[in-house]
């Protein structure tokens, strides 16, 4: 991209004014998109491998395929614990009993410097004497980090790894089960943008053809395995029966309690995103598989002429151009596949992570974001000895993109991993954002790369800062 014509930025300008279509008040129909998943986009899309996302409050659950090698997450038994004790840190996870189904092993790869030096498989009974520490403070210590799920090949499963998570206060201990639904392929998701204050029928059937296509099975019950934030909204049943808990069986495809009565009901004038996972079940009422019903409440649903539900990126910019953080150009496009500059992306990053707007402060050319550049600097979000080099105007890399969102989201990489989790870069924070679930690479012939000198494009960037902000929320 030449750097005397600037890539356009995500951020509103006189010469980028979006043209917004109202969605018509008399059809207010939510847009129900398939997510593929067995044909990943190579964009920074969410780990293919692991799709990190908590169901009720005592579970973590994965979703993983006959082949793929899991690791699990300490953000994930951070998250799980401070929902417990908001105002603590967990120190250490133990397991009360190994997976019943697959293995799971420490040290898998042979690389961590912590506890073991060599493979360790967690069984029933050695599980009460080991102690994986989020931190490990010496190398006698085993890392969280390192632990790696190996799911059974050949069939539909759902495992569970009973746990119990400490602080440092004796006191604060919180048990869970970690929830892993190991398929032959991924069960795709739904995602559906939809008007605010939009009663929302459950997609049964997509669900049921999404769940047997990954499967090899047909549903014949569905449970949910939570529920969502009564602040935001709240899901019905019936003639008009609030669901209350997740104990209960809907039927599918007929039946007393069929899972197409539910429905989803937005709190009044509520916006942001919506997850509902949900379990299915053969007719033997055994568990074959996890996916997620997802739904975007959005004000307007804001269209552009180059963007669509099939758009990887389409459930980012819908809602962020809903939100007025990012716009389009005059001719009613967003060109999602352009590069975007240094400016407009640190801009962005830095309030999606909570800084608030920055006004300019130099008079030349870039000038827009000068005040953004600044804090970044003050914060030591930025720092190298090329901090002077940076040019706002030019396009931003995928490393430097990385740098600023890590340092923004003041993400730790204490705990990572001794496995690199791509081939063609060390960078802590990039790391760190993988492991956070902020990014991730190109999955291809068997290996991940994440192309740090690649350009980053608007596309992604709004990929980035809707994870940024809902980091904390989901």
């Amino acid at each position: 991209v030449s750097t005397n014509t600037p890539a356009p930025t995500s951020t509103a300008t006189p010469s980028a004014t979006p043209i917004l279509t109202p969605v018509s008040t008399s059809t207010p129909t939510p847009i129900l998109t398939p997510v593929s998943t067995s044909t990943p986009t190579p964009t920074l899309t969410p780990f293919p491998t692991l799709d990190r996302d908590f169901g009720d409050s005592n579970m973590i659950i994965y979703r993983v395929t006959y082949s793929d090698l899991s690791q699990l997450n300490p953000n994930d038994f951070i998250k799980f614990f401070r929902r417990r004790f908001p105002d603590s840190m967990p120190r250490s996870v133990q397991f009360r009993a190994a997976p019943d189904n697959g293995r799971l092993y420490y040290n898998y790869y042979g690389v961590s410097p912590f506890g073991s030096t060599s493979r360790k498989q967690i069984t029933n009974a050695n599980c009460d004497n080991l102690e994986f520490f989020i931190t490990p403070e010496n190398n006698s210590q085993y890392a969280l980090a390192e632990l790696t799920f190996l799911p059974a090949g050949g069939l539909n499963a759902c495992i569970t790894i009973p746990f119990t998570v400490s602080g440092d206060d004796p006191s604060e201990k919180a048990q869970g089960d970690i929830f892993i639904s190991s398929t032959r392929v991924l069960i795709s998701d739904f995602y559906g943008a939809t008007p605010v204050n939009t009663t929302v029928p459950f997609p049964a059937d997509y669900i049921a053809a999404a769940v047997s296509s990954a499967t090899g099975v047909t549903p014949a019950s569905f449970r949910l395995l939570s529920l969502p934030d009564p602040k935001s909204g709240a899901i019905r049943y019936g003639v008009n029966q609030s669901l209350t808990s997740v104990s209960r069986l809907y039927t599918w495809p007929e039946g007393l309690q069929p899972f197409s009565s539910l429905r989803f009901i937005p709190a009044l004038d509520y916006t942001g995103p919506i997850e509902i996972p949900y379990l299915a079940l053969d007719s033997d009422g055994e568990s074959i598989g996890v996916g997620n019903f997802n739904l975007g409440i959005v004000n307007q649903i804001k269209r552009f002429s180059d963007v669509n539900s099939a758009t990887w990126c389409y459930k980012y910019i819908t809602e962020l151009a809903d939100a007025g953080i990012i716009n389009g150009y005059s001719d009613g496009s967003f060109k999602f596949n352009q590069p975007v500059s240094y400016g407009a992306a640190l801009k962005l990053i830095l309030l999606a992570a909570g800084y608030p707007e920055q006004s300019p402060i130099e008079s030349k050319s870039g000038d827009l974001f000068s005040g953004y550049l600044q804090k970044a600097r003050d914060e030591k979000i930025i720092t190298g000895t090329d901090i002077d080099n940076i040019k706002l105007t030019e396009p931003i890399t995928r490393l430097q993109m990385a740098r600023i969102a890590a340092g923004a989201m003041k993400l730790t990489t204490k705990n990572l991993s001794g496995v690199q989790p791509f081939i063609d870069t060390t960078s802590e924070s990039v790391r760190a954002l993988h492991a956070a679930g902020i990014v991730n690479g190109y999955f291809e012939n068997g290996v991940s790369s994440y192309r740090p000198d690649g350009t980053l494009t608007r596309g992604q960037l709004a990929a980035i800062v809707w994870r940024i902000r809902n980091y904390k929320k989901l």
